[in-house]
């Protein structure tokens, strides 16, 4: 998939996401748009167009029937931003439009967040007043294609901005039923995984020389598991996809590097993530929990990200597991996603619960 590709699948979602919100709310009534959705897609025409449209409501500035607009530009623009897509709104909007505003645009736009028409009965005397043409209603579908014209950069900065801001519109966009949000934490927070743990007997056969007694080897590896399942899940597939890319994993440690040659190249990893922000984001998570750390030796070559073993530091983890996971050829990537640890090891023997003990005494005694 190309870069443009990652980007627009996601934005097309994102839209269709908000118009269905808005369509829901229509269902119910209510039709009006807030502020925080004006000034949500001001900020997204500003991206696409590179303008400097203001939300008109700041002033109120006698701009009856516009939401936005930009006088500053080479291209003055203004938009009333609707959820309401037929007729009868299209001609209401340019007969509240007075001749002042008319005269001051170059473009008026209707932007429907939903659908257009197909077909409008406009008022031939006010879009001649207004110097309106059909064209310039606008739905979500020619709003895409907007932004599939436009230059990677801004599709790039499009996609960023609907990933910062798609969470909090969505449910602000909610209505109460029976003074109930559909949204809560429960949907929107990301439980923590469940975690198959091993006993690592597997893992100390193959890595005996590093560790004392398998005991050992599972206590390092629990210990690991225990700060690694505080992770979100993307953050660990991320994590477990720079194991699979390290030097060592392909095959290409060199001596004098790190001792065991675990750091994987900065700029391949910067190239092969399509996510910018994304990678940025996990790259300051893992790094202050210390399962990463960054190095640039300013000499011209690649910066370095190295592999730390949180929760085992000082332990031989740090050799073990890779050379474990090369040598069977298995994917860290995998691993942590499905936080499945039985690779090591067999599932570990259950310590009897104390007081369980106790009242199995207890039955022995009654006998």
């Amino acid at each position: 998939m190309t870069a443009r590709g990652a980007f627009i699948g996601p934005i097309v979602d994102d839209l269709d996401t908000i118009s269905s919100r808005v369509r829901a709310r229509s269902k119910l009534g209510f039709t009006d748009l807030n502020r925080i959705l004006e000034d949500f897609f001001k900020e997204l025409l500003n991206l696409i167009h590179k303008a400097n449209l203001v939300n008109l409501n700041e002033t109120r500035r006698n701009a009856p029937g516009l939401n936005l607009g930009d006088t500053t530009s080479a291209t003055k623009r203004a938009y009333q931003v609707t959820s309401q897509a037929c007729s009868q709104k299209m001609n209401n909007t340019l007969a509240k439009i007075n001749d002042v505003d008319a005269e001051l645009y170059d473009e008026i736009y209707v932007l429907i967040i939903g659908e257009r028409q197909a077909k409008y009965q406009l008022d031939p005397e006010e879009v001649k007043r207004v110097g309106f043409k059909k064209r310039n209603i606008i739905g979500m579908t020619e709003l895409a294609s907007m932004i599939i014209a436009s230059e990677i950069d801004t599709i790039r900065a499009v996609y960023d901005k609907l990933r910062a801001e798609l969470q909090r519109i969505t449910v602000e966009l909610e209505v109460a039923i029976d003074g109930k949000f559909p949204t809560s934490l429960t949907g929107v927070v990301e439980d923590r995984p469940a975690v198959d743990r091993s006993d690592a007997s597997l893992l100390f056969a193959d890595a005996s020389d590093l560790f004392a007694s398998r005991e050992e080897t599972q206590a390092a590896l629990d210990g690991f598991i225990d700060r690694l399942e505080l992770l979100p899940r993307m953050t660990r597939q991320f994590l477990g996809w720079l194991f699979d890319n390290t030097d060592l994993a392909l095959g290409l440690d060199k001596p004098g590097m790190l001792s065991t040659g675990l750091s994987a190249n900065a700029d391949l990893v910067a190239r092969k993530h399509s996510d910018q922000r994304v990678l940025q984001e996990d790259i300051r998570l893992l790094r202050s929990w210390h399962f990463v750390d960054c190095d640039d030796d300013g000499d011209g070559t690649s910066p370095r990200i190295s592999i730390g073993f949180p929760g085992a530091h000082k332990t031989s983890l740090s050799e073990a597991l890779p050379n474990f996971l090369i040598e069977r050829k298995l994917s860290a990537e995998t691993l942590f996603s499905t936080m499945n640890f039985t690779v090591f090891g067999p599932p570990p023997v259950a310590n009897t619960p104390k007081h369980a003990t106790k009242k199995k005494r207890n039955a022995q005694r009654r006998k």
